[in-house]
């Protein structure tokens, strides 16, 4: 679609088109996504369970969108805590309306990241297809207790991720 111009009523600024206004959207160099890893550490049937989950925060506002490796039911969880060396179907729930002081546990600040950062990160933690234009509610994901993804090595992986993409200047 060509990029529309037009003259505001009167004023004499020139508006652009949608794709112009999203390419100056992705290439802000302001950093506005903040990336935080999250973890608990609770008593559940006699045992100590960790988990860990991630969080991006846009612009301070409290608001953000959740990251958190789960299984896809309760078969599924009792056969991974029964086989920890063998692997389950599981996903990465994505939660968009997450407010940062309800997360359970403590978190902490990764790193910032510019709009452009923050896509290249979704993209390359979620591996999303490139025709994807929103965020799924889940992502398939192969689980495994001690071999493998699961909570702790996907949030140490994207933290590492989001760290290394911080510093690529030309996003």
């Amino acid at each position: 679609m060509e990029e529309q111009e037009a003259t505001a009523a009167g004023q004499g600024e020139v508006r652009k088109g949608w794709g112009e206004a999203f390419k100056d959207w992705l290439r802000s160099k302001k950093r506005v996504f903040d990336i935080y890893a999250g973890y608990t550490y609770e008593r559940r049937g006699g045992q100590m369970r960790w988990h860990m989950y991630m969080y991006a925060e846009e612009g301070g506002s409290g608001f953000g969108t959740g990251f958190d490796v789960g299984h896809l039911d309760w078969r599924n969880a009792a056969y991974a805590e029964a086989n920890p060396w063998s692997t389950v179907d599981a996903r990465i729930n994505i939660d968009p309306n997450t407010r940062r002081l309800t997360l359970p546990g403590k978190n902490m600040k990764i790193t910032s990241l510019t709009r452009g950062q923050y896509v290249v990160w979704l993209l390359s933690v979620l591996a999303l297809p490139n025709n994807t234009c929103e965020l799924p509610r889940a992502v398939p994901l192969r689980y495994s207790k001690y071999l493998g993804w699961n909570c702790t090595t996907w949030v140490l992986w994207g933290s590492a991720k989001a760290i290394g993409i911080s510093f690529l200047s030309f996003l």
